[in-house]
């Protein structure tokens, strides 16, 4: 039985899931200068994210190795990064919003972000995929109300970390919320396909709105503590390997929110929604 036909596997599934189904929350645009519109109903925030990895030279895991298994390093990791959310949905389908719209009434929504933990880069034959486990990590939500201060998103190589791609004018940019408490056994990277592309989620477990992000996403008013942060990681630069690495990933990013992390058995159905989303995601790509 060859390790990576099964475990891998398994990890790779597990990444599909969701820890919980969509939860609707409300968009109050208000708030932002110069708009007056309706209120929206979402439940899923969507965009894309650039970070900057740092990682260790890594130790090989000694033997006993799984059966299949030629070879486990296990490296130390820091990413940082930036995303910038470019459109709520609801349903699957896009909700209304400015996000992005021409000045004067458009604006921006970007989160700074940092996850650190350890990468097992597991080798069977020619084939090496990295599992990676997170460890701590935390989030802020911003709100850019001149869509003004992602100066470099698009170029970030050569700004290590990433997030000095924010410019200086961020006057204008107000706090959503933060979130600094991660569920490692919810939380996992995977890289296959040569170590070129894969997937991701965050979970954090202590999301709280800002006085100003209560204003802006108004209800439910006792608004969710759990918020998961996952997507594809669709690109490295240089190409990611074992080992010492410094480098650049982006790819993208969404956010999900809900009240409690849900018990085991419902995270298999629950993920149906996001794996349902992300067909449609990439089936809109391909359109």
């Amino acid at each position: 039985m060859n390790i990576r036909n099964t475990v891998i596997s398994a990890a790779i599934l597990g990444m599909s899931s969701s820890a919980f189904a969509f939860n609707s929350w409300t968009v109050d645009e208000d708030v932002v200068t110069g708009l007056t519109t309706d209120d929206t109903t979402v439940d899923l925030l969507n965009g894309r994210y650039t970070a900057s990895i740092d990682q260790a030279a890594g130790v090989p895991l000694p033997d006993p190795l799984p059966p299949g298994v030629d070879s486990i390093l296990r490296a130390d990791f820091t990413e940082t990064g930036i995303g910038s959310f470019t459109s709520y949905f609801l349903n699957n389908s896009g909700a209304a919003s400015f996000i992005n719209s021409p000045q004067p009434v458009g604006y921006g929504i970007y989160g700074e972000f940092t996850i650190s933990g350890y990468i097992d880069f597991i080798t069977s034959g020619a084939v090496t995929t990295a599992v990676g486990t997170i460890l701590g990590g935390d989030v802020e939500l911003w709100l850019d109300d001149n869509n003004d201060s992602l100066g470099n998103f698009d170029s970030p190589n050569g700004l290590f970390p990433v997030n000095t791609i924010i410019a200086a004018n961020t006057g204008d940019d107000t706090s959503i919320g933060t979130a600094s408490a991660v569920s490692t056994a919810d939380s996992q990277i995977i890289v296959s396909d040569g170590l070129a592309a894969g997937s991701y989620k965050v979970l954090f477990t202590d999301w709280a709105l800002s006085a100003f992000g209560a204003t802006y996403w108004p209800t439910p008013e006792d608004f969710y503590m759990i918020t998961e942060i996952s997507g594809e990681n669709e690109t490295f630069d240089p190409a990611l390997t074992a080992g010492a690495y410094e480098g650049y990933v982006n790819g993208d990013v969404s956010a999900i929110f809900a009240p409690a992390v849900p018990e085991p058995s419902t995270i298999a159905l629950l993920g149906l929604s996001l794996a349902g989303f992300g067909a449609y995601r990439r089936s809109k790509k391909r359109a």
